[in-house]
């Protein structure tokens, strides 16, 4: 019986091999998880918006009345799973950068909403205000910019809502309404999130 073992060429050549395919490997896996990782956040900007139409029926928010209001709502006043908090990149979502906004494009009698969503998580990873059927994963931002180059507004109100005017909102400035002198008309602007709202960002 032959118990010849392994020579060092052998082994030299198997641990080359094993190297090759772990050089081929490791980034076609590191791509795809980043990828996975993409559509899953984009998933939640989606469902966050479900909910919210949800709770708008349920009248848990107010909805715009005029072309020129704007409802906007925490995604952490959303009932959601505790997890779900947290974006697909591990980190938590910014409750103040991570919210629906709600449009009316019909009038007061005869309503069109349309919806809106911004994410934002502590690692800088952002979908930057987008009409939810245009939401794409190129529209998904990795290492955002805030403060030379805004991608996402900040927004704090509290649970009962509260009423700001606004002169402009950052990813609503083709729909914002203008008057008979071609002038930009301020948003009316209900905000709704929780009283922890903007302490970590």
């Amino acid at each position: 019986m032959n118990h010849r073992g392994f020579t060092l060429i052998e082994l030299l050549a198997t641990l080359v091999i094993v190297g090759i395919l772990l050089s081929l490997a490791i980034p076609a896996v590191t791509g795809y998880l980043g990828t996975s990782k993409k559509r899953l956040f984009i998933d939640d900007a989606i469902n966050d918006q479900r909910i919210v139409s949800q709770d708008t029926i349920l009248e848990k928010f107010d909805l715009p009345v005029t072309e020129n209001d704007v409802t906007i709502i925490s995604t952490s006043l959303l009932d959601k799973e505790k997890d779900s908090f947290r974006s697909s990149f591990g980190f938590d979502y910014a409750e103040n950068k991570s919210y629906i906004a709600i449009i009316n494009q019909g009038t007061p009698d005869d309503p069109k909403y349309e919806y809106y969503v911004a994410l934002q998580d502590l690692g800088k990873n952002a979908l930057p205000l987008t009409r939810v059927d245009e939401i794409m994963e190129e529209a998904f931002l990795k290492n955002a910019k805030n403060r030379m180059e805004l991608t996402i507004q900040s927004f704090c109100g509290t649970e009962e809502g509260v009423v700001r005017s606004l002169y402009t909102i950052k990813g609503l400035e083709e729909v914002q309404k203008k008057n008979e002198n071609g002038y930009l008309e301020n948003w009316n602007t209900t905000i709704y999130s929780s009283n922890q709202c903007g302490r970590v960002s």
